[in-house]
């Protein structure tokens, strides 16, 4: 079984919903991402500071992090799985999630 991590960054669209966008996250996002085979758990992190104005712009203000525990034969397939889910329209999102630009995300397996 391959093992790896999948960072995904991302933000409220607006200061005023980000109590919105945080309890959607935790109690709906993750909780259905675990539900697909391969997600094994997730941990959420917020930027406390972004160390200066090249790292403010990095992630275009994108804040959050999470970082999902994958582990499949192939550690594409639970990401596939997700999104052929979202396609079916069988995923919940909320719209106080910034998706303009969109979440950044990136997978990564041991090295």
């Amino acid at each position: 079984m391959a093992r790896g991590i999948y960072l995904v960054f991302s933000k409220p669209v607006s200061p005023d919903r980000e109590a919105e966008y945080n309890e959607w996250y935790d109690k709906v996002h993750i909780p259905y991402c675990l539900t697909i085979p391969g997600w094994n758990g997730a941990t959420r992190y917020r930027q406390l500071d972004p160390g200066g104005p090249d790292q403010a712009d990095l992630l275009g203000g994108r804040q959050y992090m999470s970082i999902y525990d994958f582990e499949a034969p192939i550690l594409q397939d639970p990401l596939k799985a997700a999104r052929t889910e979202a396609a079916k329209g069988n995923v919940e999102m909320s719209e106080a999630l910034e998706m303009n630009p969109r979440p950044y995300s990136i997978l990564y397996e041991p090295y």
